[in-house]
């Protein structure tokens, strides 16, 4: 009997930085106020960890870290709460895998699975991630925020 594939993303971007300084970037909000729609990000990232991610003070996503090991990989439930067509959704998984490849050059994997169908929530990451990893690239090998488009 065959098996439908679930719907997964999977995103590999290669940045000319350290994996602290990735691992920062995911985990503090000094960081994630430049790259990731502008959002705060609260959590003590230890395994059954709560956290939450903020915009303008409003709940956008919500979860629970699955598995952390600084500075390589980040495991987290994911609950999109930022807008009325993906609060219903169940919640999914991104795993943040962060590779040295050489003298500050990084490899990032994202995989964001769990889905059991193409969801709200699916569809709307992949418009929004490759914006938030290129913000993230542009920001730890310029030291400034890329200029984000407005979002309808």
């Amino acid at each position: 009997m065959a098996t439908a594939e679930k719907p997964s993303h999977v995103y590999v971007v290669f940045i000319e930085t350290t994996p602290e300084r990735i691992w920062d970037a995911l985990t503090k909000s000094e960081f994630t106020e430049q790259y990731y729609f502008a959002s705060t990000v609260e959590s003590d990232w230890t395994e059954g960890a709560d956290y939450e991610y903020l915009i303008q003070g409003q709940q956008a996503i919500t979860g629970k870290v699955l598995d952390a090991v600084p500075p390589t990989r980040l495991s987290m439930t994911f609950d999109a709460r930022w807008d009325e067509d993906v609060t219903p959704d169940p919640a999914s998984r991104i795993t943040w895998e962060i590779e040295s490849v050489g003298d500050e050059l990084c490899k990032l994997t994202v995989v964001h699975d769990g889905f059991d169908e193409e969801t709200a929530t699916f569809g709307q990451i992949a418009g929004g991630m490759p914006l938030i990893l290129s913000g993230l690239k542009t920001l730890l090998e310029t030291g400034k925020p890329l200029p984000m488009p407005v979002m309808a």
